[in-house]
């Protein structure tokens, strides 16, 4: 059994290398594999990615940091005061104190602002406050992480007509307590659903890039590469085939540009741009004589 493992894991490295950089002789070597074996590498290569994904996520966000964090924020809607009443009507804000509240959050050992209410402020202020959520008299506005300085503002008109008092956050603090008894089956069952679905949802989107690039690659060399021998006899079926394997380094860099962040940035159209010119590269190899 560890034998047969390493030697599966010596063959996907093995096609991994040979696709992500591709020599020439490898090329041709592809269109002589079964089809089968080339989709069983796509989806071994989805399944490690999204295990690695999977992997990073649950290292930043698991039931024992979101814990402290319900305990945090717990603690802090208990110092909630009483004489505080929060009104918001036909997309007005108002309260019953004189002076902005801070709803302070003491995580791992830091305490910041997490939400300050200021009728008189206008939505730029919240990066003098440091405050993730602002709510001024018309909005409510919250801090952009990906931006520097930047923040989203939402009309309260968008808000339904409500009373927030301490009774209403006592109910609040209470649900938390329940969702902390419940959290570590409740993450195991999420996780569970994530391992299963988010590779199914990977590969679909993938296969549906795959086939609307495949489309186009073909179509062009039907249609420049009707004059040359050597293009007549492209099959669509082959150019999927090889684009199982041209797939590796666009993917990569989408995952990456995924990982780091990068919103700013068209990332499914440069995933998409990216796969049509491997595809396009290893079917103008496979088949130039």
């Amino acid at each position: 059994m560890i034998n047969l493992m390493r030697q599966k894991v010596k063959s996907f490295l093995h096609v991994f290398i040979n696709s992500l950089l591709p020599q020439s002789h490898y090329y041709k070597t592809v269109l002589k594999t079964k089809f089968s074996f080339s989709f069983k590498y796509l989806v071994s290569l989805i399944l490690i990615l999204n295990a690695i994904l999977i992997i990073i996520g649950v290292s930043f966000l698991n039931p024992l940091t979101i814990n402290d964090l319900v305990n945090s924020l717990s603690n802090s809607l208990q110092n909630y005061p009483k004489s505080l009443t929060i009104i918001i009507n036909k997309g007005r804000l108002m309260t019953t104190y004189n002076q902005p509240y801070f709803l302070w959050l003491n995580y791992q050992n830091k305490t910041t602002p997490l939400l300050v209410i200021d009728e008189t402020a206008l939505p730029q202020k919240i990066n003098e406050y440091s405050s993730s959520i602002l709510l001024t008299s018309n909005y409510a506005v919250i801090k952009n992480m990906d931006i520097q300085g930047g923040f989203d503002t939402i009309p309260l008109s968008y808000f339904p007509s409500q009373v927030v008092n301490k009774t209403m956050i006592s109910e609040v603090e209470a649900n938390l307590q329940v969702i902390k008894t419940f959290l570590f089956p409740l993450y195991a069952l999420l996780l569970l659903i994530v391992i299963i679905v988010l590779p199914l949802i990977s590969l679909a989107v993938t296969l549906a890039y795959i086939l609307i690039a495949s489309a186009l690659v073909y179509l062009f060399f039907k249609v420049w590469g009707k004059s040359r021998d050597h293009f007549r006899h492209i099959h669509y079926k082959k150019i999927v085939h090889v684009s199982f394997h041209a797939v590796t380094l666009p993917i990569l860099v989408d995952y990456a540009l995924g990982l780091l962040g990068a919103r700013n940035l068209p990332i499914s159209f440069l995933f998409f741009f990216l796969l049509f010119l491997f595809i396009f590269a290893w079917v103008h190899e496979s088949y130039h004589r």
